[in-house]
């Protein structure tokens, strides 16, 4: 029998229920390094997403339960209320839609919550799945026990924060749309929506299995799902050759999920993709056009074509093989089609800028890595109407662009730091909630404590610190070793003396070598765009390079952990394997090198050795692999024939 919480008392209590149990978020359910990638602790969930209360059925729920992310059938698939003889999914299902909150979002608590999804339950965990009514440091409040207790109040928590933020503007716990208040942690944030706002009123952490640990689950149960977030993933839009409407009751009830073109493109103008609106492809996305604008510059939309008007000069099709970004845009500059590096087929997205046209008014493209999957967005004007501080931004930190909430224009403002560069501060009138940038000595030369590199070119690069990069790295620490937390984001590479904003494409790091040649593939391949480099190894490059007098790029320099174990598993299988691919590879620490083939022999590993390396051997027997490892005080040479 579901108990009933009175508002009232619900509101009394309310900071002990939001304090939810920090769950380590250590087993494989957590989701890949890659589902962490674009966190925002300002922007952890949009308000649609969070509350699309359609997207699955008690059946759908079930089926998910008995074959979750991680491939493990939950003990919940087997459950059945004492009380009223529901299974976990019909409770699940019941109340999502009675709170009117997305069943994705229960199901993702039970995985932050208690693992629920990935390892098998205790009778207690069941009883207290969601953690509501299990304030931090106290034992959970025995009105609250029981799986159905625990679903409506989690539930009626919920809708209680947004109903609250609607008519107060606040939920019960202070937490607000554009209000910055401190985490647990504690860090500063400033909720982008009331979804933010209400899941901070839940679990008041960025991390320590808050909010950054729910940003990433959510986005491995949304992939398994192929839900079609308001952000919109292209890896989860089928092509042409879709199946019929589902009758599951999925995000849109068609098969492909669009409404409208919007859905399919993303706003890109000449991307080559839109939404079929007649004939049996209708509500799918396709490749193909409406219009001459549809198409990449330079073509036109054949509207003589069948079984759909098709592009006279159409990109590769959405899904097709490819093996890198050339093989999906038709040699078509700003397509907005790349290669995905999770499915190795072609979409809708990008890697860099320059993969981005423009958009319906003109303004240039910036590829948004913010996204769940990296897309172009579009900056509006100084001076244009908008309806959210994204549309002036594009969704890009440090623009100094916001909506002003009065005339809703975009204006040369900012609300807090995070839309200032890294040398400047927001400083805001009193009684006023716009303010402009202002030049902060105390903040020169650093960003969050981190340092700037001084490379052998003479070249200063400002660090930045990245939580989730720092995460990726737990398993890949040796004895000794901590995790790095600052890294160059080549996105916002600034001098922190002069405050000027550097080149990615042409930055020097030495006289012979830019850093886009030793990040390259990271960045490329769309890993990572905050990378490590040491610039002792940058200086011992150059010395060989001088020694050798022999122009090259390295094949291989900076790999975050993702990109390791992604080179691990194409060698073997696995994340890393003994005497085959590294767990500790010192690719990940910015300061090692694999060289071409030109290099393999041991005179030349002698002479890497010479130039200040530390360590080099014929990895594979493939190619010259050299580093600064610290385990020996002189270099090693491994080197067989």
């Amino acid at each position: 029998m579901t108990r009933a919480i009175s508002r009232l008392a619900l509101a009394a209590s309310l900071l002990a229920l939001g304090a939810c149990v920090a769950s380590s978020g250590q087993d494989e359910g957590m989701g890949s390094w890659e589902d962490a990638l674009g966190f925002d602790k300002d922007d952890v969930l949009s308000d649609a997403d969070f509350t699309d209360a359609s997207t699955l059925s008690a059946s759908e729920i079930q089926a998910f339960l008995e074959h979750t992310h991680c491939g493990f059938r939950s003990s919940l698939a087997d459950y059945t209320d004492p009380s009223s003889g529901k299974s976990a999914a019909q409770l699940i299902a019941d109340a999502s839609t009675k709170y009117q909150i997305n069943p994705i979002e229960f199901l993702v608590r039970l995985q932050v919550e208690r693992s629920m999804l990935c390892k098998p339950a205790s009778t207690y965990a069941i009883e207290h799945a969601l953690s509501c009514g299990c304030p931090d440091g106290a034992p959970c409040a025995a009105a609250y026990a029981g799986f159905d207790r625990q679903v409506q109040c989690a539930g009626n928590s919920f809708r209680n924060y947004l109903d609250d933020i609607a008519s107060t503007g606040h939920t019960v716990a202070g937490w607000a749309p554009h209000k910055t208040k401190s985490s647990s942690d504690p860090l500063p944030v400033t909720p982008a929506n009331a979804a933010t706002a209400a899941l901070y009123t839940y679990t008041p952490w960025v991390y320590n299995g808050g909010n950054q640990l729910h940003y990433q689950v959510w986005n491995a149960v949304a992939k398994a799902l192929a839900y079609r977030p308001s952000g919109t993933v292209p890896e989860t839009k089928q092509p042409a050759a879709s199946p019929a409407p589902s009758s599951g009751g999925g995000a849109t009830g068609t098969a492909g999920g669009c409404t409208s073109d919007i859905d399919c493109n993303h706003g890109v103008l000449g991307a080559g993709s839109v939404c079929a609106s007649a004939g049996a492809e209708r509500g799918t996305c396709i490749d193909g056009c409406h219009a001459d604008g549809d198409c990449p510059s330079g073509g036109s939309c054949d509207t003589t074509a069948t079984p759909h008007a098709r592009c006279t000069n159409a990109p590769p099709a959405s899904g097709t093989a490819c093996t890198s970004d050339a093989d999906c845009t038709g040699g078509s500059a700003g397509a907005s089609r790349v290669c995905s590096t999770t499915t190795n087929t072609c979409v809708v997205g990008c890697h860099s800028d320059g993969d981005c046209g423009s958009g319906a008014s003109g303004q240039p493209g910036i590829c948004d890595r913010g996204l769940r999957t990296w897309q172009c967005v579009y900056r509006k004007a100084i001076g244009d109407a908008c309806a959210s501080d994204k549309e002036c931004n594009g969704g890009v930190g440090a623009t100094q662009r916001v909506c002003d909430d009065a005339s809703k224009v975009c204006v040369d403002n900012c609300r807090s730091n995070s839309d200032c560069d890294g040398n400047s501060t927001c400083a805001v009138p009193s009684g006023q909630t716009l303010g402009s940038c202002a030049y902060d000595p105390t903040r020169e030369n650093t960003t969050d404590g981190c340092p700037a590199l001084q490379f052998p070119s003479g070249v200063k690069i400002q660090t930045v610190a990245d939580a989730v990069l720092e995460a990726a790295y737990k398993n890949h620490l040796d004895a000794g070793q901590t995790e790095p937390k600052c890294f160059i984001d080549v996105d916002h590479l600034v001098d922190p003396d002069s405050g000027a904003s550097l080149s990615y494409s042409s930055v020097r790091l030495s006289d012979h070598f830019l850093l886009r040649e030793l990040v390259g593939t990271e960045v490329s391949q769309g890993y990572s765009r905050r990378v490590l480099l040491e610039p002792s190894a940058v200086q011992a490059l150059e010395s060989f390079r001088t020694t050798v007098g022999i122009p090259f790029s390295p094949t291989s320099g900076y790999r975050s952990p993702l990109h390791q174990e992604a080179t691990c598993k194409s060698l073997c299988g696995q994340a890393w394997c003994a005497g085959t691919c590294a767990r500790y590879s010192r690719h990940m620490w910015g300061d090692a090198f694999d060289l071409p083939l030109t290099f393999y022999s041991y005179a030349y590993a002698q002479k890497a050795c010479d130039a200040g390396f530390s360590y080099a051997f014929n990895e594979s027997h493939t190619h010259l692999h050299v580093d600064m490892s610290p385990r020996s005080s002189s270099c090693v040479i491994q080197f067989s024939p």
